[in-house]
């Protein structure tokens, strides 16, 4: 993490473990694909839940972008240009909700009376983290991408990322920051560099990668709204863009 030119801020342990804790899970998570479930055996009596049924219905919507993620990565390596872009565009449907329930829980109570820690700040954190892994995968697999349905899924992916992103972010910086926004402050300076990071990965696919027409507009709207993302957190939590 880019940390420089950053002010001095009073260091939380216990909430930093929490967020690092929070990360770290969504990594974890980049290897999931949803499980599927058979049919019932006999028409007369219902199946009981299968460990995987169960799985499936305790997945949660994060867990299940990542799926969506991994499964369309391995449809693209496979040669299967159909299902990718089924996948790509499931990625972004599933990136939605995942958003909308992250955003749900910012200004939340903890869930636990004892605990002083809301849920929001580490689900936002690892929704952001899930952001930036899709921005820096998909990026780099337009390069020489012609197939138009993979290139218009990805698109897609990368569109309603950083729509959702952005709305996130300002959602955030917008809290009280004596207040509620202060249980932020610490996670969201962490993650400054990230956004330079991605400004410049798009902006070497733009001068070296071969596009399309359609991958290359996809590019110029994600830069623009990165730049959006940079100026918002800089202008909440310091730094210099």
């Amino acid at each position: 993490m880019n940390t420089h030119s950053l002010p001095h801020r009073t260091s939380r342990p216990v909430r930093r473990a929490a967020v690092v804790g929070g990360v770290v899970l969504a990594v974890a998570l980049s290897g999931l694909v949803a499980p599927t479930t058979s049919a019932a055996d006999s028409p007369r009596r219902a199946t009981p839940p299968t460990t995987s049924s169960r799985a499936a219905a305790a997945a949660t919507p994060l867990s299940r972008a990542t799926a969506a993620l991994t499964l369309a990565l391995a449809e693209l390596h496979k040669g299967h240009p159909g299902k990718a872009a089924a996948a790509f565009n499931a990625l972004a449907r599933r990136t939605d909700r995942a958003h909308a329930a992250a955003v749900g829980l910012i200004g939340k109570p903890p869930a636990d009376p004892e605990s002083d820690e809301p849920p929001g700040p580490g689900a936002v954190l690892k929704m952001l983290g899930f952001d930036h892994k899709v921005t820096t995968t998909l990026v780099p697999l337009l390069n020489r991408q012609k197939g138009t349905r993979v290139v218009r899924s990805m698109a897609n992916a990368l569109n309603r990322t950083h729509v959702r992103r952005n709305g996130m972010i300002s959602r955030v910086v917008a809290l009280p920051p004596e207040g509620a926004g202060d249980d932020y402050t610490d996670g969201m300076s962490d993650i400054l560099g990230t956004f330079p990071a991605e400004i410049k990965l798009i902006d070497t696919a733009l001068s070296t990668y071969v596009l399309t027409t359609a991958g290359r507009s996809s590019l110029t709207s994600t830069r623009a709204r990165v730049v959006v993302a940079n100026r918002l957190m800089n202008g909440a939590y310091g730094g210099g863009e």
